[in-house]
C-alpha cells in the first residue's frame, strides 16, 4: 500500500549540446533534453528526473592539463 504511481508518461529526448564556457575552465555550462511523446494518463508521472544539467567548466579534461 502506499508509494507512488509507477506510470510515466513521457520519454525523455536526447540531451542538446553542452553551452560553451565563456571563459575556458571557468563558470558553468548547462544542457537541456525535452519530454517527448507526453500521454494523457490520470496520476502518471511525466519523465520523472530532470531537463537540465549544469557542470563546472573546470571538469573539462584539458583544464587539468600542463602547456608547454
Amino acid at each position: 500500500a502506499g508509494g507512488g504511481s509507477s506510470l510515466v508518461a513521457g520519454i525523455w529526448g536526447q540531451w542538446a549540446q553542452w553551452t560553451t564556457c565563456l571563459v575556458r575552465c571557468q563558470g558553468q555550462r548547462t544542457r537541456l533534453r525535452s519530454c517527448n511523446a507526453i500521454q494523457n494518463l490520470p496520476g502518471a508521472v511525466t519523465c520523472p528526473g530532470e531537463s537540465l544539467q549544469t557542470a563546472n567548466c573546470s571538469d573539462e579534461p584539458t583544464c587539468g592539463l600542463n602547456r608547454e
